[in-house]
């Protein structure tokens, strides 16, 4: 389902934020992007303004997040979309792909890990036992704000570079 604008019709673009941001990630885009699609930009679960306590072991799981897009996309009655996902936002969107070809019509990927190493799950686990468990023992908004240091700048970087990613 799309809907008409100036004699055509928007198809859907869901842009997906990557690990520890928000849909508003996205903000800034929107005005231009509303012009050519229908934007959505969804939380993944346990981030941004999504709710509920979660046991990241059991309900955080890729099978989970393509569900959530599936039924989404079953919700709005779209049929076919461009995704566009940033980060660890790309991997739901290429698993989406890869399990639902007949959904996608194109797939954007920004930034997106291809191979997530072991030294890097133990940057993300930050001292704890995985990247789970810190989410789990810091609190989700905690672990995203102690991931810059740790995971993409050296410490000893100004504190501005450092910003709330989840808002």
């Amino acid at each position: 389902m799309t809907t008409p604008i100036r004699g055509r019709t928007r198809p859907y673009l869901l842009l997906q934020n990557g690990n520890g941001r928000s849909g508003r990630f996205w903000y800034r885009w929107v005005p231009c992007l509303t012009r050519f699609f229908k934007v959505l930009r969804p939380d993944m679960r346990g981030l941004g303004k999504s709710t509920g306590r979660l046991d990241f072991e059991r309900d955080v799981t890729l099978e989970a997040l393509v569900g959530d897009l599936v039924a989404l996309l079953d919700h709005l009655e779209a049929d076919r979309i461009h995704n566009c996902g940033e980060s660890m936002g790309g991997i739901p969107g290429l698993a989406l792909a890869a399990n639902y070809p007949d959904r996608i019509k194109t797939l954007t990927l920004v930034a997106m890990p291809v191979f997530i190493d072991d030294a890097m799950k133990q940057r993300y686990a930050m001292g704890h036992g995985s990247r789970t468990d810190a989410m789990q023992e810091l609190g989700i908004r905690k672990w995203v704000e102690a991931t810059p240091r740790g995971t993409r700048l050296p410490a000893d970087r100004d504190p501005v570079l450092f910003p709330v990613l989840l808002r």
